[in-house]
C-alpha cells in the first residue's frame, strides 16, 4: 500500500515510457501451457517455429532499422491478428510487449506483412491443368467437374473511413472491406480478390478479377466454380435456382439448390474459420483515411490470408446446424447466361 501511495504523489507515476527490452517474451510466453500460448499467437508451438523459420532469413529482419529480432516481431503482429476489440489497442499491445507505442507497432506489423507476401505465390496459386484434372476426379461424386467454391465476405472497420465512406457501407449496414474466396474441396484457398469497399457488389469484383477476365485459361475442358445467386450464372460459374424459374418442378428445383448449397458451405468453413483463427477480421480497427491505410488493411487481410494456407489443416471451424440462407439482395443486377443455364441442366441430370 505504501508503494501506491508514493506513486499516486507522483504526477506523471515513476514510469512515463513502456520499458524496453521486456522479459516477457524471453521469460514468460515460452513457458505458457499450450492452450495460452496459443490463446497469444493463435498459434502452437511448433507452427510458431514453422512460421519464424519461413520469415527469419528475410532481410528485412537484418537491418538496424527497429533492431527487434525476428521471433519478437512475429509474435506481436500474430497477436494483432488475433486479437479482437478493446485489446488490440496499440497502448495495451505496447505495454504487453514492452515497446514503444509510437510507431514502432505499425512498423513490425507492415514488415511481417511484406515478409509473408513474398511467400504469397507459394502458398495461394491457382490448380494447373493437371492438377484441376485431379480436383475433379476427387469431387466427381459430388459435384462433377466442379473445382471450386467462390464466396465473397465482408471484413468490418471499426468506424467510417474519413474519405469517401459511402462506398464502403454495405448491405449490412456495416462500413466494410470486400473480400472474395475461391477454395478447393479440401478448404484451400486459391486464389482471392480484397479491397474493394464493403458497397461493391459480388458480381463486379468476379467480373474485375483476372480469373474472370481470362477464363478460358483458369478454367478448361468443362471445369466450373460453384457461387451463391449474388453471382451472374455462366457456362463457368454455377448458381443456384432462383425462386421464379419455371422450367423444373419445384421438388428439382429444391433438391439441386439443396445440394450445391450444402457443397458450397466449405468456403463458408473457410470464412469462418479466419475470422476464428484471426479474430481482428472480426473488426479491423484501423481507420481508413487515404490510400495508404487502405493499402494497410488489405495487406492486413492478404497476411491472414496466406497464414491461413501455411498453417493448414486449421482446426476447422464448422457452425452447428448450419442453413443455407440466400439473402434477396444478393440477386440485384445480375444476369443468367443462356449457356449457363443449359449446363446448370445438364449438372442437374447429372447429380439427381
Amino acid at each position: 500500500m505504501e508503494f501506491f501511495l508514493k506513486a499516486s504523489n507522483c504526477t506523471y507515476g515513476y514510469i512515463e515510457k513502456v520499458p524496453k527490452q521486456a522479459k516477457w517474451l524471453d521469460e514468460v510466453l515460452p513457458k505458457y501451457n499450450k492452450g495460452r500460448f496459443r490463446q497469444v499467437t493463435r498459434v502452437s508451438y511448433s507452427d510458431f517455429d514453422r512460421l519464424y523459420n519461413l520469415i527469419k532469413d528475410n532481410p528485412l529482419f537484418h537491418s538496424n532499422k527497429l533492431q527487434i529480432e525476428c521471433s519478437v516481431q512475429l509474435a506481436v503482429t500474430l497477436y494483432r491478428l488475433g486479437i479482437y476489440g478493446t485489446g488490440a489497442s496499440l497502448p495495451n499491445i505496447a505495454m504487453l510487449f514492452g515497446l514503444g507505442d509510437g510507431s514502432t507497432i505499425t512498423r513490425i506489423t507492415r514488415q511481417v506483412f511484406k515478409a509473408f507476401k513474398n511467400l504469397k505465390n507459394k502458398y495461394i496459386y491457382w490448380p494447373d491443368a493437371e492438377e484441376r484434372k485431379q480436383l475433379a476426379v476427387e469431387n466427381k461424386k459430388e459435384l462433377p467437374n466442379c473445382i471450386g467454391w467462390m464466396d465473397g465476405t465482408h471484413i468490418k472497420l471499426e468506424e467510417a473511413p474519413r474519405a469517401d465512406k459511402d462506398s464502403y457501407y454495405d448491405k449490412n449496414k456495416n462500413y466494410s472491406i470486400q473480400v472474395q474466396i475461391i477454395c478447393d474441396h479440401t478448404k484451400r484457398i486459391r486464389n482471392f480478390v480484397a479491397g474493394y469497399p464493403g458497397s461493391v457488389h459480388d458480381s463486379r469484383v468476379w467480373n474485375e478479377c483476372e480469373i474472370s477476365k481470362q477464363i478460358d485459361k483458369y478454367l478448361t475442358d468443362g471445369e466450373w466454380i460453384c457461387a451463391d445467386k449474388g453471382y451472374a450464372l455462366t457456362t463457368h460459374v454455377i448458381t443456384p435456382f432462383r425462386e421464379n424459374y419455371t422450367g423444373l418442378p419445384k421438388s428439382a428445383i429444391h433438391k439441386f439448390n439443396y445440394l450445391l448449397s450444402k457443397s458450397r458451405v466449405k468456403v463458408e468453413h473457410v470464412n469462418g474459420a479466419l475470422k476464428e483463427t484471426f479474430g481482428s477480421l472480426k473488426e479491423i480497427r484501423i481507420p481508413i483515411y487515404d490510400k495508404h491505410s487502405h493499402k494497410l488493411v488489405t495487406e492486413w487481410i492478404t497476411t491472414c490470408l496466406i497464414l491461413y494456407n501455411i498453417l493448414m489443416p486449421l482446426d476447422m471451424y464448422v457452425p452447428g446446424n448450419f442453413e443455407f440462407v440466400q439473402n434477396e439482395n444478393e440477386e440485384i443486377e445480375v444476369f443468367d447466361n443462356m449457356n449457363g443455364l443449359n449446363k446448370r441442366l445438364d449438372i442437374l441430370k447429372s447429380i439427381l
